[in-house]
């Protein structure tokens, strides 16, 4: 007979694996575009 909380660490696993499919390429993206991002602010501010 399958143990019941095996199906409680599955689903845990799949949400933490989720999660950190979802913050991890955030602060990536922003590191890439950042110089994109500064000067863009930066133009906007003076015109």
């Amino acid at each position: 007979m399958p143990d019941q909380n095996l199906g409680t660490v599955s689903t845990s696993l799949f949400q933490f694996t989720s999660t950190i499919l979802v913050i991890v390429p955030t602060p990536a993206v922003f590191l890439l575009l950042q110089r994109f991002i500064y000067n863009g602010l930066t133009q906007g501010a003076t015109k």
